[in-house]
C-alpha cells in the first residue's frame, strides 16, 4: 500500500469538498491547506489567522488533511503514458 494525503475543505457556510491534488508528505498537504485557508478566509471574509482562532473556525473556511491508502501499483501518469493493448 502506498499513503498519499489529500485535503478536505470547507467553507463555513455549508459547503465542502475535497481538493483533487494529492501530496506525497503530510507536511506538504497541510501547507497547502494552510495556505488555501489563510488566503480564502483574508481575501473572502477579511480574517485573520488570529481571528479565525478566536472564532474557533464557526463561519470561516477551514481545511483538514486526510490520509490515503492506495493500493501498490501504476500511477496514473503511467497508464496514461501506455499505449492500449499494454
Amino acid at each position: 500500500m502506498k499513503t498519499t494525503y489529500r485535503v478536505n475543505w470547507d467553507n463555513g457556510n455549508g459547503a465542502c469538498g475535497t481538493f483533487p491534488n494529492k501530496f506525497e508528505s503530510e507536511a506538504d498537504a497541510q501547507a497547502f491547506a494552510d495556505n488555501w485557508m489563510n488566503d480564502r478566509n483574508l481575501e473572502d471574509l477579511g480574517l485573520t489567522l488570529q481571528d479565525v482562532e478566536e472564532r474557533g473556525g464557526e463561519g470561516c473556511y477551514t481545511a483538514e488533511v486526510i490520509e490515503i491508502e492506495e493500493p501498490d501499483g501504476p500511477d496514473e501518469e503511467e497508464l496514461i503514458k501506455r499505449e492500449p493493448w499494454e
